[in-house]
């Protein structure tokens, strides 16, 4: 039996980890490009297709999120997960209805890309002058803190906060990823368990076997709120081993 892993693109470090991991702990794993013409399937194969849209021509009974195109779509996640009923930040596609929100206060948060990561193609804007015209806007709501909850066949394999680890000068202190400090840690961290099963319910309204769920926590609304899911999260240290024993775990 072998892992195939299935990639977003090559030269994904994430990927490149989990194919060492299996191999390391006695598994076999290769890496292919979606379009490859020179991969020879095997009955027994267990196909992983991390982030991406590409579907290749093997059975999906033997694939873990085979269908992801929506939750690598920021707006297809928040729409999916709303029509289940689940809490996510305010959104809307409607300039309009963006500038309301301007008008009204709130702060703007546009999205220019819907397949981008570490806040690629996000602006932010508190009056309706400068507002850009993208495919996405989403209200901006105060957060006490953000979470990262990872999800496999309906369960929680692993949970990280977000923490500021090193200064870094921010141009937006709204936006925090890896450029302005701000690295997810699991180091005395207890995920609320309303926050874990929001993550379970989000990733099976998405349709998939497994992925990483970004929410976010307001104190004074006691609310949690989905950000996004995650198909191809950064993988190192404990939450590689997590996976790698999950996707072992299933053969069993």
């Amino acid at each position: 039996m072998r892992f195939i892993i299935v990639p977003y693109k090559m030269g994904s470090q994430s990927c490149k980890r989990l194919k060492e991991k299996f191999i390391e702990v006695g598994h076999k794993a290769l890496q292919i490009k979606p379009t490859s013409r020179t991969f020879r399937p095997k009955p027994t194969d267990k196909y992983i297709y991390w982030g991406g849209t590409t579907i290749i021509n093997v059975p999906l009974e033997n694939s873990y999120n085979p269908i992801r195109h929506r939750a690598s779509n920021k707006l297809l996640t928040l729409r999916d997960c709303n029509e289940a009923g689940l809490s996510t930040v305010p959104w809307t596609e409607e300039r309009e209805i963006a500038n309301e929100w301007l008008t009204e206060g709130k702060t703007v948060v546009a999205r220019a890309t819907l397949v981008g990561h570490s806040g690629a193609g996000i602006t932010i804007h508190t009056t309706p002058t400068d507002l850009p015209t993208v495919s996405l806007y989403t209200k901006y709501v105060k957060k006490t803190y953000e979470c990262r909850i990872h999800i496999f066949k309906g369960r929680m394999i692993d949970a990280q906060i977000k923490r500021k680890v090193r200064d870094v000068e921010e141009n937006n202190p709204l936006i925090r990823n890896i450029h302005t400090g701000w690295v997810y840690c699991r180091d005395n961290y207890i995920p609320d368990p309303t926050s874990i099963q929001l993550a379970i319910d989000a990733v099976q309204a998405v349709g998939l076997d497994f992925g990483a769920v970004d929410l976010i926590y307001n104190q004074y609304y006691n609310q949690f709120y989905i950000l996004e899911v995650n198909t191809a999260p950064g993988l190192e240290g404990t939450t590689l081993i997590n996976y790698v024993n999950a996707f072992i775990g299933d053969l069993n």
